[in-house]
């Protein structure tokens, strides 16, 4: 991939300052991860699936938060775009900690027991992270 021609998009839900400074600075067009899906697929992990299909395609994506992480991986598998993990979603430091608690009980099943399959998944599909822990 030729770095100067890359197309680059900062996938967020609600960018941090600092990052949407860093996507600026690299030139990287900001998209909202949310708009692709239609009303009827609700809210959820079925909706961050289908964001991550209709997207549009770049050869880099920006991520910061989990649920774009969820559309980035999807359309990443699919399309066989970069993806760089700003690491900045403070439930992915709790998990598998005892006290960890998801939004819904599958959630809270995978925080607490499912740190090696999410390991996994990081390496194998996760091309970039930088943490940006406070």
């Amino acid at each position: 991939m030729d770095l100067d021609s890359a197309r680059v998009a900062m996938l967020y839900q609600d960018p941090h300052p600092a990052h949407a400074g860093f996507a600026e600075a690299v030139g990287a067009d900001l998209v909202d991860f949310r708009g692709f899906a239609p009303d009827w697929v609700g809210d959820g992990v079925p909706a961050d699936v289908v964001n991550g299909l209709r997207a549009p395609a770049y050869d880099v994506y920006l991520v910061e938060g989990s649920r774009p992480l969820y559309a980035a991986l999807v359309n990443r598998v699919v399309r066989g775009s970069r993806l760089v993990y700003l690491c900045a979603d403070h439930g992915l430091y709790s998990l598998g900690r005892d006290d960890f608690e998801g939004s819904s009980g599958l959630k809270s099943l995978v925080g607490r027991f499912g740190t090696p399959a999410i390991r996994a998944v990081g390496h194998r599909y996760v091309d970039a992270s930088s943490p940006s822990r406070p």
